[in-house]
């Protein structure tokens, strides 16, 4: 019997930590009712078949216990066209054929909103950070140095 090793393509696009991707999320933990369909999604960690995500929405209640959701603070400097929340107080896990198109990156504000809401570890947060710093340098004021 013949086995056939696959190995990730070359031109496979790969999603970094902070990365703000278009993704066919589903949260079937809170709402076994919920759809897939597209919505942005945060990269909190990255894997060859799935990712780990913060899935974001429009929706600034959850529908099934009427609680507020997490907001976005800076949802254009994200990549985002209008205000969005955390979808979930939980992270997702997301198969990589459902990450569709990338969107924007991270920004500080946003990280510390994620890390107050949803548990990471401490490796997850300094990438987040990283990528905040990476693409959304904070600016030193010349007085205060």
């Amino acid at each position: 019997m013949q086995r056939h090793i696959h190995r990730p393509s070359e031109t496979r696009v790969l999603h970094e930590p902070g990365e703000i991707i278009l993704a066919a999320v589903g949260n079937f933990l809170e709402d076994p009712t919920s759809d897939r369909k597209p919505r942005p999604a945060i990269v909190l960690r990255n894997g060859e078949c799935q990712h780990l995500v913060a899935g974001l929405t429009t929706q600034p209640i959850y529908k099934t216990s009427g609680g507020k959701r997490s907001e976005v603070p800076n949802p254009t400097a994200c990549g985002l066209g209008k205000p969005g929340y955390l979808w979930s107080r939980h992270p997702t896990m997301l198969s990589r054929i459902d990450a569709l198109k990338h969107l924007g990156w991270i920004d500080h504000e946003t990280v510390k909103v994620i890390a107050s809401t949803m548990k990471l570890t401490p490796a997850m947060f300094q990438d987040l950070w990283q990528a905040a710093e990476k693409h959304h340098p904070r600016r030193c004021d010349a007085l205060s140095l």
